[in-house]
């Protein structure tokens, strides 16, 4: 597991490590809908029922682009009801995004549901380069 949530008072922290910011901005979504429902089996929802979705947008470095991508994940989901779960990364640097992928439509009468996720918030983030790759972590008000 390339995420990890943790506690903190009343909400919930999520710590994720990665070789590269592909994999760091995945699994910072794997863990961000896992806390809301079961997010592996929304994953096998079948390719002919999943809704596109595209995300473009740009920052002034790479923690920004990282807190922009949570907010706007908790975005489709808020207000879509949409849980991204397939993304192709047509461009993906520390400060620029373009994602075209596939979401599942979330239904409360047949999909697990586990905390209500209201906020992305700063407090505690930070996102930095390692060696190894990439780390992130960031608190979400539950």
């Amino acid at each position: 597991m390339a995420y990890e949530i943790f506690e903190h008072a009343a909400d919930a922290g999520l710590r994720v490590r990665a070789r590269d910011l592909n994999g760091l901005f995945r699994d910072a979504a794997a863990g961000l809908f896992d806390l809301v429902t079961d997010y592996a089996a929304l994953q096998k929802t079948p390719e002919e029922v999943l809704r596109t979705v595209e995300m473009n947008f740009r920052e002034e470095n790479a923690p920004e682009l990282f807190m922009h991508w949570l907010q706007e994940l908790l975005f489709f989901f808020s207000a879509r009801k949409l849980i991204p779960v397939r993304f192709d990364f047509i461009t993906l640097t520390p400060l620029m995004l373009k994602m075209k992928g596939k979401a599942a439509l979330f239904d409360p009468r047949r999909h697990v549901s586990r905390h209500e996720v209201k906020a992305v918030t700063h407090h505690r983030f930070r996102v930095f380069q390692t060696p190894g790759g990439w780390e992130a972590e960031v608190i979400l008000d539950i």
